[in-house]
């Protein structure tokens, strides 16, 4: 998907400087962190280039402060870059040294992830960080003081796509779009619509009828521009309803709850891939939006309020649904560039008006005293898109997909949820959010899925999407020694407990059984990391295998471990997953046998064998012996 990057070469010495300063250390904690704020600017400079507000690019003004620190929140994920006129450099400094740290996993410690050097009289000077997040803080320090230096914030996809290298296709003919068009194999659009036209794309619950699946979304066509091969869309219906944000303070709409909900889970639970491809990224309020909101300006042009708002069914009937009347139109929010704090959220009536704190705001239209605290849980949501035409003509309307709604957790620590982390799934890379959170729209069936980041091993692994939506959990292991084990045990919801046993022996010769009752043994390096009794997992098991040394590692029925015959382990979906030094060795699922007992593996001189045999055993101190 590409995203909006505008280029402007703005280089800007000797104005006055915004300084960014505080007392820092290397490699702060955030108990201590003292947070500066920059300045953008957005005057002409002296040699003629302007800066527009409009576009993603900032040009920072930044005073180097020796033991200072600097930040910037980024808008969009991408790769961000760092350029610096080095010829402005004083003749004292050679040489400019940024050492950039962001916050890595939920350990609340910033991480020096980036060192960028510029050398003084190279000229303009341009050095990138890659794989930023939306939302992510970068911070930075340099190595010198008494001079002030342009720094150039940029922002492009992560394969380094640019809007101006992108050859539009000629528009399609133009025509009338028939909305009933909506079977599987046909284009999402035939011919060029007009405004006030329907058309069908992307799916979502709708009938508040989960047991017949989701329904396909109506998109209303407010704008056409044939020349830019784009138009501006709605849905037809207010789908949802949502708080616009949790807290009643001054929070910009790149940092709304709500705007965060649209771009991330809405996308991508709504739209598939080939859709998402679809949408023309829009600068919206400072930050880069997909699907967005429309703003008080767009509703009067386009004479939203008038018509009013019919309301899904699914919308009207949660446990906090949308204020409807009895014609069924319904309350939906209005996006503003920020909320406010002591004052009231824009949005549009049941019948057609739009209420805010004051008649007196700018740009009013049909306006009436109101409003809503963003706090507020009866107020629809309307998603819009800015569309490309010809996208639009060569993608398939398809069946429904899967929604996957992940959680990405420390395999050590499973109440650890892990931010960052890339997940290439179903033809796209998301990324997991603050909460360890991701989610992706699926086809149906058989799923690979690859999961990276830095600190963490690399997983290759799949699961079976079955339609509408799932939740999954991925365990991720940190990277270990050569000779370090980590192994993951997962399964489903019967039987309800499933106990991961390990014998072993230590660097001595000295023999243990670590289980629940024995947690720990060999000094620390091989133990129970963590314990799960209730269901699914993960339960999770470390040690250190030495040369020489046997080991065998076996999951037990602990529920049914009285019985003398028995498949609920075979049907559990049991799966044992090994991570060994840096790299994920193997991935068992239990065999289709009877027992209470499945030995899964041994390990002798750092060698791994696998068994997959079941048998019976129903005293746990002795299971897999």
């Amino acid at each position: 998907m590409y995203r909006l990057l505008a280029i402007v070469l703005c280089l800007i010495i000797g104005c006055s400087c915004v300084a960014a300063s505080a007392d820092g250390e290397w490699n702060p904690q955030l108990a201590n962190w003292n947070r500066p704020s920059l300045s953008y600017t957005t005057q002409k400079s002296s040699n003629g280039y302007a800066v527009s507000s409009d576009y993603l690019n900032k040009v920072l003004r930044v005073g180097a402060v020796s033991s200072g620190w600097s930040r910037i929140t980024a808008t969009i994920s991408g790769v961000y870059s760092f350029s610096v006129n080095t010829d402005a450099l004083p003749e004292k400094v050679s040489k400019l040294t940024l050492q950039i740290y962001r916050y890595i996993d939920n350990d609340e410690r910033l991480r020096n992830t980036d060192t960028l050097t510029f050398i003084r009289g190279e000229g303009v000077v341009t050095r990138t960080v890659q794989n930023v997040m939306a939302d992510q803080e970068l911070f930075w320090t340099q190595n010198s003081s008494g001079f002030d230096y342009l720094l150039m914030i940029n922002t492009a996809d992560f394969e380094g796509n640019k809007e101006d290298e992108i050859d539009l296709v000629p528009p399609v003919s133009s025509g009338t779009v028939n909305a009933s068009d909506f079977l599987t194999g046909t284009p999402i659009l035939s011919r060029t619509p007009s405004a006030g036209d329907t058309f069908f794309m992307g799916w979502y619950e709708q009938d508040n009828s989960l047991s017949n699946g989701r329904e396909r979304i109506e998109w209303t066509v407010l704008d056409v521009n044939q020349a830019k091969d784009s138009m501006l869309v709605i849905s037809s219906l207010a789908l949802d309803c949502k708080i616009y944000h949790p807290s009643r303070a001054q929070v910009a709409w790149g940092d709304t709850y709500l705007r965060n909900w649209l771009v991330n889970t809405f996308a991508n639970s709504a739209l598939n891939p080939r859709e998402q491809a679809c949408i023309i990224p829009q600068r919206v309020a400072n930050t880069t939006d997909t699907v967005t909101m429309l703003d008080e300006v767009q509703i009067a042009k386009y004479r939203l309020a008038k018509t009013g708002c019919l309301v899904s069914d699914y919308a009207a009937n949660l446990p906090n649904p949308v204020n409807i009347n009895d014609n069924g139109f319904g309350c939906w929010w209005v996006r503003m560039d920020r909320t406010t704090s002591n004052a009231k959220m824009k949005f549009v009536g049941r019948s057609g008006y739009v209420y805010a704190a004051s008649k007196t705001d700018s740009n009013s239209y049909l306006k009436q005293n109101g409003g809503n605290y963003s706090t507020s849980k009866d107020n629809g949501i309307r998603p819009a898109m800015l569309l490309r035409l010809s996208a639009l003509t060569n993608t398939m309307l398809e069946d429904d997909m899967s929604v996957v709604i992940g959680t990405v957790v420390n395999a050590a620590n499973p109440t650890q949820r892990v931010a960052g982390i890339a997940i290439t799934i179903g033809g796209q890379t998301v990324y997991t959010d603050r909460n360890g959170e991701f989610v992706a729209g699926v086809d149906v069936g058989n799923v690979p899925y690859t999961v990276e980041h830095s600190d963490y091993i690399t997983i290759n692994d799949s699961f079976i999407a079955t339609g509408g939506q799932q939740s999954i959990v991925i365990p991720v292991s940190r990277r270990m020694a050569w000779n370090e084990y980590r192994v993951v045990l997962t399964w489903g919801a019967s039987p309800r407990d499933l106990d991961s046993h390990l014998w072993g022996s230590t660097e001595g010769g000295s023999s243990y059984h670590v289980f629940y009752s024995d947690l720990r043994s060999d000094s620390g390096k091989a133990l129970l990391e963590w314990d799960d009794i209730t269901s699914y997992g993960p339960e999770t098991t470390h040690f250190l295998a030495y040369p020489g040394k046997s080991y065998a590692f076996s999951i037990h029925d602990y529920t049914n471990r009285g019985r003398t015959h028995t498949n609920a382990m075979a049907n559990s979906g049991a799966k044992v997953v090994v991570y060994r030094g840096n790299e994920m060795i193997g991935i068992y699922e239990v065999p289709a046998d009877d027992g209470t007992v499945w030995k899964v593996f041994t390990v002798y001189d750092n060698e791994i064998t696998p068994v997959n045999t079941m048998s019976y055993c129903s005293d746990p101190s002795y299971a897999g012996r």
